[in-house]
C-alpha cells in the first residue's frame, strides 16, 4: 500500500465523521483514559494529532494529550486493519515528534500498549517500558469508619483550583501531573470529588469516577508536608463511605507497581490485587538547539 504522510493537524484534512469512522471500524485502535470521549477531545485538542492517508482514505491516527509540565501522553493509536502497521507507525510518530520537540515536550508516554501491534511497533520507534501499573479492589458490602482527626473533608469547589494545582504538582511526578483543564473537567463530571482542608490549607484530595454499580478512585493526593499523619487514611474511608451510601458495590484503584507508600495503604483497607495491569511505555525527547 502507500501510504502519504499528512503532516498538517488531523482535523485540518479529515472530518469528524472519518475519524470516527477509522476508531470504529479498525481492530487496531488503542486509547487511553480522558474526561472527554475521543470525538470531542480529538476536536479541541487537533493541534497534537497526525493523521495517515491513502489517497483520500484515513488509515492512521496518532494524537496526544496537549503537553503539561513538559509530558504529554499518546491517547489514540489507531490504523486500518489492511496497512502494515511496521512501517505505519514509524511514519506517524516521525510526523508528530518534531512538533512535540519544538514545543518543550521532553517526555512522551502510553500506558498500555497491550495490543500485540501497538507492542512489536513502540520499541521500534524509541519507546521502553518503565513504571507498571497495577489495579487492586475491593467490595463495598462493609466500609470502614472514617478515623478522627484535624481538618475538614468537603467537596472541592472552583474556589479551590489553584490550591489543587499546587498540590497535584507536590505530590506528583511530571507526567502525572493532572493540567488545570483535566481539573475542571473532573471538578463537573467526577462521581465525588472531596478535599481535606486543615487551617485554609488543601492538603489532600481525592477524585473518584463511577461506571454503573462500581466506582474507581482515580486520584488520591496527599502533600509530601503532610504525609505520614493519617490524611490519607481519612480521605480514602471518607469516599469509600460516600461510594457504599450511593449504593455502590466495588471500589477499584491503580497505583505504580513500586510506590509501596501507597499499597501498604490500600492493602490496610482491604483492596486486592485484581488486575489489569498496565505497562506505561515512555520516551525521553532530545532538547531541540536553536541554530543562530
Amino acid at each position: 500500500m502507500s501510504l502519504a504522510l499528512e503532516v498538517s493537524p488531523a482535523e485540518q484534512t479529515a472530518s469528524p465523521a472519518r475519524i470516527q469512522q477509522l476508531l470504529y471500524s479498525s481492530r487496531r485502535v488503542a486509547t487511553g483514559l480522558h474526561w472527554n470521549d475521543s470525538s470531542d477531545w480529538l476536536r479541541q485538542d487537533s493541534a497534537w494529532t497526525r493523521s495517515l492517508w491513502q489517497d483520500d482514505r484515513l488509515v492512521g491516527l496518532l494524537a496526544c494529550t496537549p503537553p503539561h509540565a513538559g509530558c504529554t501522553w499518546l491517547q489514540v493509536c489507531a490504523l486500518a486493519d489492511d496497512v502494515d502497521a511496521a512501517h505505519a507507525f514509524p511514519d506517524l510518530w516521525l510526523g508528530l515528534r518534531p512538533v512535540l520537540q519544538q514545543r518543550g515536550v521532553r517526555e512522551v508516554h502510553l500506558l498500555g500498549g497491550g495490543q500485540d501491534w501497538l507492542r512489536a511497533c513502540l520499541p521500534a520507534s524509541g519507546f521502553a517500558i518503565g513504571e507498571q501499573v497495577i489495579t487492586l479492589g475491593r467490595p463495598l458490602h462493609t466500609a470502614p469508619p472514617c478515623p478522627s482527626g484535624p481538618g475538614d473533608i468537603r467537596l472541592a469547589t472552583d474556589d479551590d483550583l489553584e490550591p489543587l494545582l499546587a498540590l497535584d504538582e507536590a505530590a506528583f511526578p511530571p507526567h502525572w501531573r493532572m493540567p488545570a483543564r483535566d481539573i475542571r473537567r473532573a471538578l463537573r463530571r467526577a462521581a465525588s470529588f472531596t478535599v481535606l482542608e486543615l487551617e485554609g490549607v488543601v492538603c489532600a484530595c481525592q477524585i473518584t469516577t463511577r461506571d454503573q454499580s462500581e466506582a474507581h478512585l482515580s486520584r488520591l493526593a496527599v502533600h509530601p508536608d503532610h504525609q505520614g499523619l493519617g490524611h490519607g487514611s481519612r480521605v480514602l474511608a471518607d469516599v469509600m463511605g460516600r461510594s457504599r451510601r450511593r449504593g455502590l458495590t466495588s471500589l477499584s484503584v491503580n497505583t505504580q507497581k513500586h510506590n509501596r507508600r501507597s499499597l501498604r495503604l490500600y492493602r490496610r483497607f482491604g483492596f486486592q490485587h485484581t488486575g489489569p495491569d498496565y505497562k506505561v511505555w515512555s520516551q525521553r525527547l532530545p532538547e531541540v538547539v536553536a541554530v543562530i
